[in-house]
């Protein structure tokens, strides 16, 4: 299953930080270790939540943002 999802312009060169949370620490279904969440907070204090993508995408996702 794929998705799209868009920030607006204005909004990226507001980005106050970007953090990616892991799923599956602490003895959780070993399903959940396959995904992780991303979430990008504005200067607003707006955050956009990014939820269950494949950890597969993770190093071109990370690559990217950096």
């Amino acid at each position: 299953e794929r998705g799209s999802s868009y920030l607006r312009v204005g909004d990226v060169l507001q980005i106050d930080y970007v953090e990616f949370e892991r799923h599956g620490a602490g003895g959780a279904s070993s399903m959940s270790s396959h995904y992780f969440d991303l979430i990008i907070r504005l200067r607003s204090e707006q955050e956009h939540q990014f939820r269950n993508i494949q950890r597969n995408e993770y190093h071109n996702l990370f690559d990217f943002i950096k």
